[in-house]
């Protein structure tokens, strides 16, 4: 609440904040059952849902992927490797990040980027990480070491920031809203392989793990000869209706193939902690 009483007051800043990490090994003490239940026990899970702050309306909450896979073997004697098993595919939820919704169902996580994985082995009957699943950081702590590992959505948050700072820097005048839907509109989705359910349902779940997607730079700031993007900053009246028309060539409706017109829409309505009805002052339609 106090996040979107100053994204409401101060609105030319972005707010970002990451949706939280839990431990999927406190829940499965096996590789075969952590792999039978991922990724499905990420919103079935009471302890994987996002917490405070990140159920603030007017911030960017960022979920965590996957990176490549990358195994480093720490065993010199190759008659003793073991098999290194990536809890995730690349581009699919980390094992640790949280899903949504946010209040009153809004989307939450909105985005997401890499933050990590698991790639575990079993021995001995424990488990034991591989360091290949983790992100080079830069060291808290640079007198002892200048670089560490890491992974989490506090990791993958940053790089969020990052390109919201380059289109910040591309339009330097524009508001937050302006910034946060070039963003929005950039995302792009993964088939998320495994959820439970029919297609409705799946759908309705990839929502909650990954919102849009994740965001690329290029995609927020250019058109491309297949992709046009038209934007649009102004104000509107409650009860009120904006009209919008725009031509459309004659290739869109006489190529084959499967073409979309798409609709991002960003507002920062006022949030009102009181109301019992909603948590949002107003909303659009």
């Amino acid at each position: 609440a106090l996040i979107d009483e100053l994204a409401y007051e101060y609105n030319d800043v972005v707010f970002v904040v990451s949706a939280g990490n839990s431990k999927p090994l406190d829940l499965y003490d096996n590789i075969a059952e952590l792999m039978e239940n991922y990724p499905n026990y990420l919103l079935e899970n009471e302890s994987f849902r996002i917490i405070n702050p990140a159920t603030s309306a007017l911030s960017v909450t960022v979920g965590s992927i996957a990176q490549e896979c990358v195994i480093v073997e720490q065993s010199l004697n190759r008659h003793n490797e073991e098999l290194w098993i990536p809890i995730a595919e690349m581009d699919h939820p980390s094992p640790f990040t949280r899903s949504g919704f946010g209040i009153n169902n809004m989307l939450k996580p909105e985005v997401v980027h890499y933050g990590g994985n698991l790639i575990l082995k079993e021995e001995f009957g424990k488990l034991f990480e591989n360091p290949g699943e983790k992100l080079p950081l830069l060291s808290n702590d640079p007198l002892d070491k200048l670089f560490t590992l890491g992974y989490g959505t506090s990791f993958s948050a940053p790089l969020v920031t990052h390109i919201l700072g380059r289109i910040a820097n591309k339009f330097p005048y524009k508001s937050a809203n302006f910034i946060k839907n070039l963003l929005f509109q950039s995302a792009s989705p993964v088939d998320i392989r495994g959820l439970n359910g029919n297609k409705s349902e799946k759908t309705n779940k990839s929502l909650k793990l990954q919102g849009y997607g994740l965001p690329s730079f290029d995609k927020a700031i250019a058109s491309y000869d297949n992709r046009v993007v038209l934007l649009d900053e102004s104000t509107i009246g409650l009860n009120k209706v904006h009209l919008y028309s725009f031509d459309i060539p004659d290739i869109f409706f006489e190529t084959t193939g499967n073409k979309k017109i798409s609709v991002t829409l960003t507002y920062n309505p006022v949030t009102r902690m009181t109301r019992g009805d909603s948590y949002l002052g107003n909303q659009m339609q």
